[in-house]
C-alpha cells in the first residue's frame, strides 16, 4: 500500500485514505489478530445547506490473517446516525447507487429528520430494551418477583430440550457450565459471565432451532428482541397508526420552538409525557393508551427500516470509493455486516449493535456462511428467547416493585430510608445537606424547571426506592413546574460522590 494519502472523489463524495500499519493482538496470543492498514474517511463533496449538516465518517481498515480486508466503522456509537444522515442526503442529492432496487420512496427519503427522531426516542423510550447483555441477576427472579409462582429462574421451560421436546430443561448452572464449555472451544480463554451466558444460550438454540418462519414472523422477532412486545399488540390496523403518526406530527409542530433540553424531556426518554398527549387531543377521539403504544411502535420499526435503507446506500457509496476494490470474500463479509439481512427483519447488522453480546457467537458464524439457513434458524430462535427471558424479567420486576410501595412492603425488604439516609449522612459529614447536592445535579443534567434553572427555587425530595432505581420529586413553585426522574441508585451515588469530591 502506498504510504501517501489518497482521496478518491465519485458523485457520492470524497473518500481520504490514511495508510497505518499497526498490528492487533488478541488478549493472551502470541501471534498478531490483524494489521490495521488503514482510515478511510467520508467527507461531502457538496456544501450542505441543511440545518443539521453532514459530519464526517471513518472507517478503520484492518487485514487478517489470509490477507483479507475488514472495515470497521472507527466510532461505532456514532456511526448509524451520522451514516443514515449521510446517505438521507446521498439518495436526495445524488440517487441510489448502482444496485438491485432502492427500498426507500420518495416520501421517505424527504423526512430524515423525523425518523431519526424516532429512531432515537425508540432507543431511550421505555418499551426498548436498554440490556446490552445477560448476568445472573436477569436470569434469577427473586421471591417477591414470582408472584406466587415457585420458579426462581427467568430461562423459559424449551431451553436445553430439542425440537421433538425430547430432552431437560437446563437450569442456569447447567446453561452456564455448557457456555463456557463452548466459549472455550470458540477460542475465549477465560469467559465472562456474560459470555458463558450468550454462549450457553447459543449452544441451547442449536438444539431446538427455529425454523421455516416467514418474512413477518422473522420481523415480529427481531422487534421483540428490540422491544418489550409482550405487553402491546402490533396488529392493529394501519389506520389507527395513521391517526396517531399524524397526531405525533401535529405534537411536534407544537413544540418546534422549544429549547433542546425542554423538547427531549418532552419527546423522549423515561418520564415523557408524549404517549398521555397523544391519547386525547382536542377535536380528536380519545385512544386507548395502550393502542397509542402499539402504534408508535409500529412507527419506531417504520423508522428503523428507513434507517436500514440510508445505511444501505452509504455502505454501496463506500465501496464505490474505495481505491481497491473488495474482493468476493471481503464484498460477502462486508455485506453480511452493512447491508440489509432478510434473516435480521430487513435490517443490516448494525442497527442491533445493542444486541450483539448476546447473538455475537452465532452472527460470527452466520458471516463466515451467510447462506446457511440453519444457522439463520438458530439465530432466531436465540433472539426469541432472549426476549423472553427480558419480559419475564420485567414482569418480576413489577411485581417487585408493587411489593415495595406502602401497603405492599415485604417485612424482609430494606426500607426506602435506609437508602435515603445513608445518602442524607454521607452529604452531612461534607458539610452539605442531600437537596444541595441533588439540585446541583439536577442542574447539570439540565433537568428541573427549566425557566430558571436555579435549584435554589425547588423543593427536591427522593419520594422511594425501587429495588436499585430511585425518584426523585422536583417542585418549582415560582413556574408551577412539577416533575418525577428516575435514577439507577449507583449511578446517583456515584455522581453525588464526584460533586463531594469536586
Amino acid at each position: 500500500m502506498s504510504a501517501e494519502t489518497t482521496t478518491v472523489t465519485t458523485a457520492y463524495g470524497e473518500w481520504i485514505e490514511t495508510p497505518s500499519g499497526h498490528e492487533l493482538f488478541q488478549r493472551g496470543g502470541p501471534d498478531p489478530l490483524a494489521v490495521h492498514c488503514s482510515q478511510i474517511s467520508w467527507r461531502p463533496s457538496w456544501q450542505s445547506d441543511k440545518a443539521f449538516p453532514v459530519q464526517e465518517v471513518a472507517w478503520e481498515v484492518f487485514r487478517v490473517r489470509g490477507g483479507d480486508r475488514r472495515f470497521v466503522p472507527a466510532k461505532p456509537e456514532s456511526y448509524v446516525p451520522t451514516a443514515t444522515c449521510a446517505g438521507s442526503e446521498m439518495l436526495e442529492r445524488v440517487g441510489w447507487p448502482p444496485t438491485s432496487q432502492p427500498p426507500l420512496s420518495v416520501e421517505q427519503r424527504q423526512s430524515y429528520r423525523l425518523n431519526q427522531l424516532l429512531r432515537v426516542r425508540a432507543i431511550y423510550g421505555q418499551q426498548f430494551i436498554q440490556r446490552d447483555g445477560l448476568n445472573t441477576q436477569d436470569l434469577y427472579v427473586r421471591r417477591t418477583g414470582r408472584g406466587g409462582g415457585t420458579e426462581t429462574s427467568s430461562l423459559p421451560s424449551h431451553v436445553g430440550k430439542r425440537r421433538d421436546g425430547s430432552g431437560q430443561s437446563w437450569s442456569f448452572t447447567r446453561l452456564t457450565k455448557e457456555g463456557r464449555a463452548a466459549a472455550v472451544n470458540a477460542g475465549i480463554q477465560q469467559p465472562t459471565e456474560a459470555q458463558s451466558i450468550a454462549y450457553g444460550l447459543t449452544a441451547a438454540a442449536f438444539l431446538n432451532p427455529l425454523e421455516d418462519l416467514s418474512a413477518i414472523q422473522i420481523r415480529d422477532i427481531v422487534l421483540s428482541s428490540l422491544f418489550e412486545c409482550s405487553r402491546v399488540s402490533t396488529a392493529i390496523a394501519s389506520s389507527v397508526t395513521d391517526e396517531v403518526a399524524d397526531r405525533l406530527l401535529n405534537r411536534i409542530d407544537q413544540h418546534s420552538g422549544d429549547t433542546y433540553a425542554h423538547f427531549s424531556s418532552w419527546f423522549g426518554g423515561r418520564k415523557s409525557n408524549l404517549v398521555n398527549s397523544l391519547t386525547a387531543m382536542k377535536g380528536c377521539k380519545k385512544l386507548d393508551r395502550e393502542l397509542v403504544n402499539a402504534a408508535l411502535l409500529c412507527i419506531s420499526w417504520d423508522a428503523y427500516e428507513y434507517s436500514a435503507g440510508c445505511l444501505s446506500a452509504f455502505a454501496h457509496a463506500f465501496m464505490l470509493g474505495l481505491r481497491e476494490p473488495m474482493n468476493n470474500s471481503e464484498l460477502t463479509m462486508f455485506s453480511a455486516m452493512h447491508l440489509p439481512q432478510s434473516y435480521l427483519g430487513g435490517l443490516p447488522f448494525v442497527l442491533l449493535r445493542e444486541r450483539s453480546e448476546v447473538i455475537g457467537p452465532i452472527i460470527r458464524q452466520i458471516w463466515t456462511q451467510p447462506d446457511n439457513r440453519k444457522l439463520h434458524a438458530v439465530l432466531h430462535r436465540l433472539l426469541s428467547t432472549y426476549a423472553e427471558i427480558i419480559a419475564t424479567r420485567r414482569e418480576a420486576d413489577r411485581r417487585f416493585k408493587k411489593c415495595r410501595r406502602p401497603g405492599g412492603m415485604q417485612a424482609s425488604e430494606l426500607t426506602n430510608a435506609e437508602a435515603l439516609d445513608s445518602m442524607a449522612s454521607r452529604a452531612a459529614r461534607q458539610g452539605d445537606d442531600l437537596q444541595q447536592q441533588l439540585g446541583h445535579l439536577l442542574e447539570r443534567r439540565e433537568l428541573g424547571c427549566l425557566q430558571c434553572l436555579d435549584s435554589a427555587n425547588w423543593e427536591i425530595s427522593p419520594t422511594d426506592v425501587l429495588d436499585t432505581k430511585i425518584h426523585l420529586s422536583v417542585r418549582c413553585a415560582r413556574h408551577d413546574f412539577g416533575k418525577v426522574y428516575e435514577f439507577l441508585v449507583a449511578d446517583l451515588e456515584a455522581e453525588l460522590r464526584r460533586y463531594r469530591e469536586w
